[in-house]
This record gives C-alpha cells, sequence and structure tokens, in this order.
C-alpha cells in the first residue's frame, strides 16, 4: 500500500496558478502516494478526487486524516484570500512547506485587514521579530511602505516557523531560506507538461501581430509601461494587445489605454477559460511576463508561454534573471520604458529571431521542468524531512496549545509545574520527541 500524502492547496475553480500546478502533479504524485486533497471551498472538485473541506480559522481540522498521513504539504503564495486558511493548518499541523512566493508582504498586508486573520498575523510577526515590527507593520498597511518593513522584517520566516522543509522555486529564494533556522530546503525547478503535438496557428488578421500578458495581473507586472511602449508603434505597425487575467489595477489601466487612443486594439478579457487561452496562445507571436520588483517567485505563466513556444519579454531579475539567454528577451527593470520600445522595435525588424526565441524557449521547458523528476525529488525531499525535526515541531504546536488554554482558563500558577511536567511525558510519548 502507498503511503498517503495530504495536500492543502488552492484547488480549481480557484482562480489560481498554483491550485493548476497542484492539479498538474496528481498524475505523478499517484506513483507514489495516495493523495488526499483538502480545501476550504465548497465549490472545489478534481476528476477522480474527493475533496476533503476544512474551516479557514483552523478552529476545526482533520486532525484523523493529518494524523494518519505519511506527510502533509501545504501550498503557500502572496493572495491572503486563498492561502489564508492554508496558512492556519500549518500553524497547528507541522509539514512541509511549498512556498510559491517568498515576499510575502502583499499576503501580510491583506490578511491584516481580514478579522479572521488580523490577530493572528499580528502576533506571528511580534513572536519572530518583536513589538517594533508589530508597529511599522500596522503604519504601512495600505501604502507602498509595507514592501520596505518586509526587507526589514522577511515575512517568509512567520510561515518557515512550522515547517519540516521548504520547497522553494528560485535559486535566490533557496540561498535566503536555507540559512533560516535550520529548516531543511530545497530548490526544485517549478514543474510544467510540455504537450505534446502542439501546433502553432495564425487566426489572426494577415499581418496583424498577436501581443499578450497572460496570469493574475497584479501590481508588479507593469502593465502600464507596456502600453505606453506599444502606443509609439501604434501608426508604424499592425498590431494588436490582449491581456488574458485578472488586472488589479484595472481602472487604471483602462484609462492608459483610452488616454493613449488604444481602446480597439488593447483589450482587457478579465479570467479566461483554459480552452480560449490556449487558442490565443496558439496564434500569440509575442509575450510580455514582466516582473519589478519580482515577489521571489517562479513563474507558471512563463511556462505555459513555453509550452505554446511564445517568445517573451521579460524583467532581468530573480528567477527570470536565471533563464537561460536565448529563450526569453531580459530587460532592465530599472529603464522598463526604454529597454521595452527598443524590444518591440527590434521584434518588428526581426519577428523571425524572436519566434527562434520561443522555439528554445519550447525546449528548455521540455530540459528543466518535468513534473516526473520534480514528484520524484519532491519525494525524496519529504522522505528525508520526515522524523525528528517533525516530532520536535509537533511537540512545540502542543505545548503551545496546552500553554494558552491554561492561560484562557485561568490555572493558579502553582499548579502548573506539576501539570507542565506530566504534560511533557505525554507529548513526548505520543510524538517521539525527546
Amino acid at each position: 500500500m502507498k503511503p498517503r500524502l495530504t495536500c492543502f492547496s488552492p484547488i480549481p475553480p480557484m482562480r489560481s496558478a498554483i491550485g493548476q500546478y497542484t492539479v498538474g502533479l496528481l498524475r505523478d504524485l499517484a506513483r507514489f502516494w495516495e493523495v488526499d486533497l483538502w480545501s476550504e471551498m465548497a465549490d472545489a472538485e478534481v476528476d477522480g478526487y474527493k475533496i476533503g473541506r476544512f474551516d479557514r480559522q483552523g478552529a476545526t481540522l482533520p486532525w484523523s486524516a493529518l494524523n494518519d498521513a505519511e506527510a502533509t504539504v501545504y501550498h503557500i503564495g502572496n493572495a491572503a484570500e486563498y492561502h489564508g486558511g492554508i496558512w492556519n493548518v500549518l500553524r497547528q499541523h507541522p509539514g512541509i512547506l511549498v512556498l510559491h512566493e517568498v515576499h510575502l508582504a502583499d499576503f501580510v498586508a491583506a490578511a491584516c485587514k481580514l478579522p479572521e486573520f488580523s490577530q493572528t498575523i499580528f502576533s506571528a510577526v511580534e513572536l519572530e521579530f518583536g513589538a517594533p515590527a508589530v508597529e511599522e507593520l500596522r503604519s504601512a498597511i495600505g501604502s507602498e511602505d509595507i514592501q520596505a518593513v518586509n526587507e526589514r522584517f522577511p515575512f517568509y520566516k512567520i510561515f518557515a516557523d512550522r515547517a519540516t522543509g521548504v520547497v522553494v522555486h528560485c535559486r535566490a529564494a533557496y540561498e535566503e531560506i536555507s540559512q533560516y533556522g535550520g529548516r531543511p530546503c530545497i530548490h526544485l525547478d517549478l514543474p510544467h507538461a510540455a504537450e505534446a503535438n502542439l501546433s502553432r496557428s495564425d487566426d489572426s488578421t494577415p499581418g496583424r501581430y498577436n501581443f499578450v500578458v497572460v496570469g493574475h495581473i497584479g501590481w508588479n507586472r507593469l502593465l502600464k509601461p507596456i502600453i505606453e511602449a506599444l502606443a509609439q508603434f501604434r501608426d508604424r505597425h499592425d498590431w494588436r494587445f490582449d491581456v488574458y487575467g485578472v488586472v488589479a489595477e484595472e481602472t487604471t489601466i483602462r484609462l492608459a489605454i483610452d488616454s493613449l487612443g488604444l481602446g480597439d486594439i488593447a483589450i482587457l478579457h478579465g479570467f479566461t477559460s483554459e480552452a480560449e487561452l490556449r487558442r490565443a496562445l496558439a496564434s500569440a507571436h509575442l509575450a510580455f511576463n514582466l516582473r519589478y520588483p519580482t515577489m521571489g517567485e517562479a513563474s507558471y505563466s512563463q511556462l505555459t508561454l513555453w509550452n505554446h513556444a511564445v517568445p517573451t519579454i521579460v524583467s532581468d531579475v530573480g528567477w527570470y534573471a536565471d533563464l537561460p539567454r536565448g529563450s526569453v528577451y531580459h530587460i532592465d527593470p530599472r529603464r522598463t520604458l526604454p529597454e521595452l520600445t527598443r524590444a518591440i522595435a527590434t521584434f518588428f525588424a526581426e519577428p523571425a529571431r524572436f519566434a527562434e526565441m520561443g522555439r528554445l524557449g519550447r525546449q528548455a521547458l521540455e530540459a528543466r521542468h518535468s513534473p516526473s523528476r520534480y514528484v520524484e525529488r519532491l519525494t525524496e525531499f519529504i522522505a528525508a524531512t520526515q522524523g525528528a525535526a517533525s516530532a520536535q515541531l509537533a511537540a512545540e504546536s502542543m505545548a503551545g496549545t496546552i500553554g494558552r488554554r491554561w492561560r484562557e482558563i485561568g490555572l493558579p500558577w502553582r499548579g502548573q509545574g506539576r501539570m507542565a511536567d506530566r504534560y511533557a511525558e505525554i507529548i513526548n510519548d505520543l510524538t517521539g520527541a525527546t
């Protein structure tokens, strides 16, 4: 019988690339594990899997299922509405943390505004960094200062604190986190299947170039400079610009499109079905996948673009800077607008060069991002991190729960010594910690 793996992740129909990643691994995970999926969403659905439900506040947890599993994996990204409940479970039941983004200021800022998470966030920040960090955090909520606070007090530590091991998809993230707190850490290349028999098509108007942006379009995706750069070629070339995904600053972007007179050729589509996105990428000539600053992520959107051999302009920073030269077109993020303008002009002058870039990107996907190889290394990492580290964290978690209950019921101090000794014996027996 295969060991059981419990997995907490966004799951479709949640509009999350992390959910797509999770579902994309299930076939390979099934070679080694019996996988249990857990979601806080009532409508979560994956063919062939029964989805367990949990309370996002962590008040009632599936303890029997968690304790029966060989390992538990938690997926954390920057969207508090998707990952806040998962973090609450991790806080009470240690496991493997897959950290999809390392700079979690957006998560923390959003969670501070949610009643079900705010006090937990402030308490965790105070415990990890001290009271001054909480004061800085409170004053920075809702402003750009939150990123500076994250630089002084790396928020990933309040997530990694409860992990038996940490998985990251970015070299720079590995270099930082592997130095933290003795937690085992591994860098794995973000997986994405390279689908066979995908063909390029051209459904567009003859002579027109199709430009795209895909994914969740957050504030750091630099959509406004892309539009401003494209506008310089409005009367010189025939092109269309399509944005597939939810745009965080939609009002600002629509105003920019209208002010530049691009309303007929720059289209915001919002969330897009997989079938529609496939059609769009089959006829796309160029994509923009900019990040500045990067959040310490690898880009599932980039791997999707490579799957369709779409040439891409990226920022020369973080994970994107490590992409093979020639497989993408790098620009300096400190000079985004002039560098973008030059890159677009180069595309119009040498479209064949960019088409070859897309083919090289597809080769990089095939060579480095195999889901099968990813799962094999993940399974080896899980096996290596079980045991003493997991037992110690479980013991710490139980002791913390007991301490909180003592404070809540007001247990007299003179009775706590004898009870603490007895509870310590029980916890050690249950967890194997020493």
